[in-house]
């Protein structure tokens, strides 16, 4: 086998004694091939954040600037804020829309609501979330462009950012935040749609190529999911030591993966009654 010594060493496969070859992680390997990230920036969105052990597990073992989408509307939604914070993590509001009929005052927001119903919405998502600098959707729909801008123009009232999580093709909330001159924030890549340690750490340095390229990228994982929790602790010192940062997600924007992604609505009918405010949010 006519391979220098210097290739199989940096692959981690040099054996020691006999020309004995060694069995390394399989992470190792996958280091090797990461680009480097001269300064790229990362930003790691846990998802379906609520208090408990989980949580507590997440926030003690990654040392890392990690922004937690928090479940609004349920009794641990504040303490579950409170710690992220504490811990020096970034809570977000993790927005729970569906496309069916939901009653008014319910969990989920319903496109079919009076303007009224879905600022009310917003303010008792904000309210149950204290320390919130911005909010993404928790699965449901995000296709319906007068509901997107009602959601948009009341974040932007409480200062808020908008990130779409990319949950249906054909999204316009990622739109409807730019229309209401929200900094652009858009998921990059989900990271463990399977509950597997090796494809998950796979999916996070993955985020490399992505960062490199376009300078920033965002990836959303799941709190549920241990694996996830021992992927992150073994990727981000990997992306650490090539060059890359992992901030918060108020600190990057980004753009879409894809051209398709809608960028632009339909203009306002002209009589219509939503007010548009200018942007504050960070």
């Amino acid at each position: 086998m006519k391979r220098s010594a210097r290739t199989l060493s940096r692959l981690g496969l040099l054996g020691a004694l006999v020309g004995m070859v060694v069995p390394v992680a399989p992470h190792v390997v996958e280091a090797a091939v990461i680009p480097n990230g001269n300064g790229a920036v990362i930003a790691i969105v846990i998802d379906d954040v609520v208090d408990g052990r989980n949580l507590e597990a997440f926030l003690r073992l990654l040392d890392a600037p990690i922004t937690y989408a928090v479940f609004p509307f349920s009794g641990g939604s504040a303490r579950a804020s409170a710690k992220v914070i504490a811990a020096g993590g970034e809570s977000i509001i993790h927005l729970p829309i569906r496309i069916r009929r939901s009653r008014p005052g319910g969990w989920f927001l319903s496109p079919g609501w009076k303007q009224e119903q879905m600022d009310d919405w917003v303010d008792r998502a904000v309210a149950s979330v204290p320390g919130a600098v911005g909010a993404n959707n928790h699965m449901g729909s995000t296709t319906n462009v007068r509901a997107m801008r009602a959601v948009m123009a009341r974040l932007n009232l409480h200062r808020l950012f908008f990130m779409d999580s990319i949950t249906v093709p054909d999204t316009v909330g990622y739109a409807a935040a730019l229309e209401a001159g929200m900094p652009s924030r858009i998921n990059n890549s989900f990271l463990d749609s399977t509950a597997d340690v090796k494809y998950t750490r796979g999916r996070i340095l993955g985020l490399a190529k992505t960062a490199r390229t376009r300078g920033s990228a965002i990836g959303i994982g799941h709190l549920q999911r241990r694996t996830t929790l021992q992927a992150l602790r073994e990727a981000i010192p990997i992306l650490l030591a090539h060059g890359y940062r992992i901030v918060p997600l108020s600190a990057l924007t980004n753009v879409p993966n894809s051209r398709r992604t809608r960028t632009t609505l339909p203009p306002l009918p002209t009589s219509t009654t939503t007010t548009t405010t200018t942007s504050v949010a960070p």
